[in-house]
């Protein structure tokens, strides 16, 4: 069981993730079981079918866990893929904990409370084959489904040697995509996770990856939109400036609609004028106001500006009013009179009025 972390391998890369977009995988420790995977399954998985692999951590004590239900620790410990919907048409689950003294009561609760006649995971199978297979390599529990689509994983810690050796029991955990003999090369690929050196595995990937045209791939990949790069560049700035016209279009069109309003109200205003105009015939009620009152007396019209006077008599004499009138420089009576008169002129000449 080596420890050596796998990464970039020829199947793990940008064009080999692309042909194999169909075989994923999630927080996995490290690409080698995603590439063992893309190896065994090439050929086998239909091109509409999908495979995921899920590593899932639990971040619990064994006194967290002992201070919780049964029902609670299921819900934490059971992914809930696998409670409710898969992710894809075949999965793999690996469930582990950081702490082993709690990996220890998950697999007790796990093993009491899981599997056919028991309240949760009804429809796996618990596979005590592949248990005392690991048994002496880890502490783990092995669930199949009855559709042997899916199986779930539970071991009380996942270093990377648990993680490489897991997958020498691939075709078990997927039974349904391995009904044909294994070749030979794919059965040196298996037992090369349970060597103590990476040397061999990486060398049965390379192998594997020969197979298929990575190269053609990453071509493709390196020189998509590179004939078009230009014309796209092209059509960026075109779509720029067509925005920016647009946009100036826009503001003028609505100084044009500002503008086209006032000239139509003020038409509207001319027209009601010049009909009011047109319909006037004979004397307007202003000038049979001023013909029937002989009190007053038009001085001079210049425009829309009318002076006049009012004759009459004042009945009452009221020394304050007459007081306030004198006073005032910008009236009639003050303007109207010689600045040569006396006050008690102006106050004889008032009580003769």
């Amino acid at each position: 069981m080596f420890n050596k972390s796998i990464f970039g391998t020829a199947l793990t890369c940008e064009a080999a993730d692309r042909l194999f977009s169909n075989i994923t995988d999630y927080d996995a420790p490290d690409q080698s079981f995603l590439a063992t995977l893309r190896a065994l399954l090439r050929k086998r998985l239909p091109t509409d079918k999908t495979v995921h692999l899920c590593c899932k951590k639990l971040y619990l004590s064994a006194n967290e866990i002992e201070a919780m239900t049964t029902l609670q620790c299921m819900g934490r410990f059971i992914p809930n893929e696998v409670q409710y919907q898969q992710v894809a048409d075949y999965n793999i689950f690996i469930v582990h904990t950081t702490n082993p003294d709690a990996g220890e009561k998950m697999l007790e609760i796990m093993r009491t409370n899981a599997g056919i006649n028991r309240r949760n995971m009804t429809t796996y199978t618990l596979r005590e084959d592949l248990r005392v297979f690991y048994a002496r390599t880890l502490n783990a529990l092995f669930y199949t489904d009855d559709t042997e689509q899916n199986t779930v994983i539970f071991t009380d810690k996942l270093e990377l040697k648990h993680f490489h050796i897991l997958q020498m029991m691939i075709p078990k955990y997927l039974p349904l995509l391995f009904t044909d003999t294994l070749t030979d090369w794919e059965v040196a690929l298996l037992k090369s996770t349970g060597n103590k050196s990476a040397v061999e595995y990486e060398s049965l990937i390379g192998i594997f990856a020969k197979d298929l045209d990575i190269r053609a791939e990453t071509i493709r990949i390196k020189l998509a939109g590179f004939e078009t790069a230009f014309e796209r560049s092209r059509v960026g700035e075109l779509k720029n400036e067509i925005k920016r016209y647009q946009d100036d279009y826009d503001a003028h069109l609505a100084v044009m609609r500002d503008v086209a309003q006032k000239i139509q109200n003020c038409q509207y205003t001319l027209a009601g004028l010049e009909c009011a105009i047109n319909e006037s015939s004979g004397d307007s009620d202003l000038v049979e106001y001023f013909m029937c009152n002989k009190n007053l007396s038009i001085i001079r019209v210049l425009g829309t500006m009318m002076e006049f006077v009012a004759h009459g008599y004042a009945d009452v004499y009221d020394v304050d009013a007459f007081e306030k009138y004198v006073e005032n420089h910008n009236g009639y009576m003050y303007n109207g009179l010689n600045s040569a008169v006396t006050k008690s002129q102006m106050e004889k000449l008032y009580r003769a009025i």
